[in-house]
This record gives C-alpha cells, structure tokens and sequence, in this order.
C-alpha cells in the first residue's frame, strides 16, 4: 500500500531490457543460467533445467524517485481558463471620479511591464471598456 510520499518515492518499478522481452531469450539462445546438456543421460540434470525454466525470471528493478521528480503540492480548488490555457483572471475597477480611456491606458502600461519582466507572462484583455470610447470619439 502506498499512504505516504515516500512510500511513492520508493516505489519499486521493474527494469525490462528495451532488445528483449521479459526474461525470454531469443531463439536458439540459453536463457541465462541454463546449461546445455549432451545426449539423455543425465535426467536429475534435464529436471533442475526444467524447474528453472518455469520459475518466475527476476527482473531488475528501480525506484520511481530515481526516474521522476515527485512532489507534494497544493491542490486547486477550482481552475480557471483563457483560450483553453490555465489563467490567473483579475479584475481591475476605476474610482467613480477617473477617466475610464486614462485608467485603462495606465494599466496596460503597468502590464506591458510585468510581461516584460516574467517570461512566459501572456497578458490577454478580455474586457477592455476604454475600446468603444475611444472608437466613438
């Protein structure tokens, strides 16, 4: 059972070799630690053969930690999307008494800063009210 992160992080994962399949070996190879045997007469021999043939093949193994970064993190509570991408969404309310085009053209320059500075930052304006002023006048 796994109930804790390091029980995950030590996770065993079984190794297969990418050239062969589980433990088979390929036609007309021994399977390792098989011997060969000339002619019938050694039975006790042929048997031992036989029982090592059937048991299970060992494979190797690695830990999960060993070949993945695994981390605890926080869980979202809810998501939220722009154009099917995950997005932080904030709103932005001018005093009562401010020019909305002023306001508007402040803070898309502020903005244009942050995008800037913090690579990846997309800024994208899905409401902007200074548009349709300014295309009226």
């Amino acid at each position: 059972h796994i109930t804790s992160l390091e029980d995950l992080k030590n996770l065993e994962i079984p190794v297969t070799p990418a050239n062969q399949g589980a433990g088979q070996a390929a036609m007309g190879e021994q399977a390792p630690g098989m011997t060969s045997q000339s002619g019938l007469g050694n039975a006790a021999a042929g048997q031992e053969q036989a029982s090592q043939a059937t048991q299970a093949i060992e494979l190797p193994t690695v830990k999960l930690s060993e070949i993945a970064d695994i981390n605890l993190v926080g869980k979202a509570e809810s998501i939220s999307r722009t154009n099917g991408k995950e997005a932080i969404g904030i709103q932005i309310v001018k005093a009562t008494d401010a020019n909305t085009v002023d306001v508007a053209k402040e803070v898309e320059a502020e903005l244009s800063e942050f995008e800037d500075d913090i690579k990846g930052l997309d800024i994208v304006y899905t409401l902007d009210q200074a548009t349709p002023i300014e295309e009226s006048v």
